[in-house]
């Protein structure tokens, strides 16, 4: 089966019920749904008319979704911070909204020393000086633990939780190396890898 992200969707503006609609018109059966479209006024509503009226239709779900906040404040979710408050609110309105449209697979990203992604996106070399780092062992413990609370809420809605691959642009990635993968796996045998080939390039 072949699937389309619906970033490909909202990085022309077209909302998320709109991005799956033309998703299914042109013949893609899996949807990776994801958090960077238009705001809306209530997407939980959004989501639940997705799962009904696109019942062929396999859905992913790339952590955080839903967005909320205004135009432009995508939500930033770094797992190397650990369990704060913030993140466990983005955790809670992800597992959310694969309650109502049961996703196979919810994807996250691993995670990044980097201070300053603490306000930034991931994706936006914005490197500022000096460049501020959680240590290995302190982002080691914040990640795992999050990571260990993912694996656990995804067990109990029967859902695969897979960590991405990431690329560098000369960020700090936490689980890069495929030793760190290992690491990962072996700590937490239930998580899956989501092999992102456009991060691989």
């Amino acid at each position: 089966m072949i699937g389309i992200s619906s970033l490909f969707f909202a990085e022309k503006n077209i909302p998320l019920y709109e991005s799956v609609e033309k998703a299914r018109e042109l013949g893609f059966k899996a949807v990776e749904l994801r958090q960077e479209h238009p705001p809306e006024t209530d997407v939980w509503k959004t989501l639940k008319k997705i799962k009904s009226d696109f019942p062929d239709v396999e859905f992913t779900i790339h952590a955080p979704l839903p967005r909320w906040g205004g135009a432009g404040k995508a939500v930033v979710l770094n797992p190397c911070m650990g369990l704060t408050r913030t993140n466990r609110k983005i955790i809670d309105r992800t597992f959310r909204s694969a309650e109502i449209t049961e996703p196979s697979i919810v994807s996250f990203h691993p995670g990044f020393r980097e201070m300053v992604l603490f306000q930034r996106v991931a994706w936006i070399p914005r490197i500022h000086e000096p460049r501020l780092k959680l240590s290995k062992k302190s982002a080691g413990k914040r990640y795992y633990s999050l990571m260990h609370h993912v694996a656990k809420r995804g067990e109990d809605l029967g859902v695969q939780i897979a960590v991405e691959n990431t690329p560098s642009f000369e960020l700090d990635v936490f689980t890069f190396t495929k030793s760190d993968f290992e690491e990962l796996f072996q700590k937490i045998p239930s998580l899956g890898l989501l092999l992102d080939m456009g991060h691989a390039m």
